[in-house]
């Protein structure tokens, strides 16, 4: 399901948020990567979106990704990270395509 946060296996890049790295979608590991492509979507507020694309770990040369904006949190509540390591983080999936 979608709409369950689930969680991110690992970041490989993080710039104002989490832009490149492992996390669940559907129950199977997906890459995802930031378009630095942030929209401005209406939601009550305006805010800004980032898109992702998102391609099943090891998708063969020319697969498809899917396009994607997220939701990212903290796991649950835990101790303070040496300085420089991020918190265990789930994400929320929104699938346009």
């Amino acid at each position: 399901m979608r709409d369950v946060f689930k969680p991110v296996l690992e970041v490989s890049e993080y710039f104002d948020g989490p832009r490149k790295g492992v996390a669940l979608l559907d129950g199977k590991p997906h890459t995802f990567s930031s378009q630095f492509l942030d929209t401005n979507e209406y939601r009550g507020n305006f805010e800004s979106v980032d898109i992702f694309e998102l391609l099943p770990l090891g998708a063969a040369i020319g697969t498809s990704p899917l396009l994607a904006n997220a939701q990212f949190r903290a796991a649950s509540s835990q101790p303070a990270q040496a300085l420089g390591q991020l918190r265990a983080l789930e994400v929320r999936w929104q699938v346009f395509s």
